[in-house]
């Protein structure tokens, strides 16, 4: 409650619901938009369409799909280099695609500046995303970027002929037995003609639970497999579509254990900088705005120098509350901090 004002904990055991507490707004029927949550679903969507669809992706994820088939309102290309992009590279942010905001790029683990660019605008989503522009070629480096994702819900939406919507909710949603659930597409008097497959889906926390047991059970729900085993093992390793980062298919992995033993109240620092501010692994720091004050255990890892990084939601202590970015809708996720050592 510290980090945020509504939320819930629910505990599956043995495929049982054996607990189920909610705090502030949230209750077991509420549909919060679950913001950059809904990439995964996307990711899982598409890997349900690989296997469904095999005879329109001969190559799978290396399908190259900036063609008239997958994506024709992206003919003609504003940039020849799209036309060399797979739907591995969309799902795994390697397309080349601008980070939102000031997020920076990777390449093969080392973090390169990129300056603000233009991204999703909810009032023209399709093209917004299709137009974003590339700060590198297909497949040369990584950037957390909302277009991507979404482009290939698109290629999905032409493959299939379904909406994303309907097809989560045909393949997953009613096997599972989920209850009221969409995707948050009202935007003030705006209401978008398709799903973001960059996120603001919104189910219940039983449903999302749900999903979640399912791919924890490789895809299986009961005697059915809803996902195929095969895209989910894919997803808790490294690709071969993204050699810069540890994200695979819009799932975080440790397989390379860069993060193993961090807590939940882990401060990322780069060491560069935990050194500057004589700070070890395990010291307890306080990170402080006009905001609020958020206390945790120093973490080094390989982050961009001069940046630190905490869990979500724990660290929403510090962010300002109403601010989301004009054209996409996304929250503020960035604060500026000062970081102080914690003394007994």
């Amino acid at each position: 409650q510290r980090a945020t004002q509504n939320g819930g904990l629910l505990v599956v055991r043995r495929g049982y619901l054996v607990h189920e507490k909610y705090f502030g707004r949230a209750h077991r029927n509420a549909n919060p938009d679950m913001a950059s949550t809904g990439k995964a679903y996307t990711s899982i969507a598409c890997g349900i369409m690989l296997q469904e669809f095999r005879e329109k992706f001969p190559e799978g994820l290396s399908t190259k799909v900036f063609t008239e088939q997958y994506l024709p309102e992206a003919i003609p290309l504003d940039d020849p280099r799209k036309s060399e992009i797979t739907l591995g590279q969309l799902l795994c942010m390697t397309a080349g695609y601008h980070g939102e905001g000031s997020s920076p790029g990777v390449v093969l683990g080392r973090v390169v500046t990129l300056a603000p660019a233009s991204g999703q605008d909810i009032h023209n989503l399709d093209q917004s995303s299709l137009r974003t522009p590339l700060w590198t070629n297909a497949g040369a480096g990584y950037s957390y970027s909302s277009p991507a994702p979404h482009i290939a819900s698109m290629v999905l939406r032409h493959a299939t002929g379904i909406e994303l919507r309907d097809y989560i909710n045909e393949r997953l949603a009613k096997p599972m037995g989920w209850g009221a659930w969409d995707y948050c597409l009202h935007r003030g008097e705006f209401t978008m003609p398709h799903a973001n497959g960059a996120g603001s889906i919104a189910v219940h926390a039983t449903d999302a639970l749900r999903f979640g047991y399912c791919l924890l059970n490789r895809g299986k729900w009961g005697a059915r497999q809803l996902v195929p085993a095969e895209y989910l093992a894919m997803c808790n390793q490294p690709s071969t579509f993204n050699p810069h980062t540890p994200f695979t298919l819009q799932f975080e992995h440790n397989s390379d254990g860069h993060v193993a033993g961090a807590p939940r109240d882990a401060v990322f620092i780069h060491p560069e900088d935990a050194a500057a501010h004589r700070l070890a692994k395990g010291d307890r720091v306080a990170l402080i705005n006009q905001v609020g004050r958020y206390e945790g255990t120093v973490f080094p890892v390989l982050i961009a120098p001069g940046n630190l990084q905490v869990h979500w939601p724990e660290g929403n202590g510090l962010l300002r509350r109403g601010i989301t970015d004009p054209m996409g809708g996304v929250p503020e996720y960035n604060a500026e901090v000062r970081i102080e050592r914690v003394t007994d």
